[in-house]
């Protein structure tokens, strides 16, 4: 019975420590890529994203006739602001 009761305590302290690391480690980091992604997702569709879409207000960049006009609100060619977010 000693040693059931040893491998018992053993499996316990192993899965107390698993946890612990996922909860320290493993699951921040999974939320901050969640977070950085729903984050660069709102540029993409140039509106906040909360259950519906909020879009953002239309430039005057936009209504011209340039280069730039395809680009939607708080985007450019190469995304400065977006890939800001890390």
């Amino acid at each position: 019975m000693p040693q059931d009761a040893e491998k018992l305590t053993l499996a316990i302290e192993k899965v107390k420590s698993d946890i612990l690391r996922e909860v320290n480690d493993i699951l921040p980091r999974r939320v901050g890529v969640l977070a950085v992604n729903l984050f660069r997702q709102n540029f993409r569709n140039a509106g906040f994203m909360d259950g519906t879409n909020h879009p953002w207000k239309t430039t005057r960049r936009q209504l011209g006739k340039g280069k730039d006009s395809k680009y939607t609100p708080l985007t450019s060619r190469r995304n400065h602001l977006m890939m800001s977010t890390t």
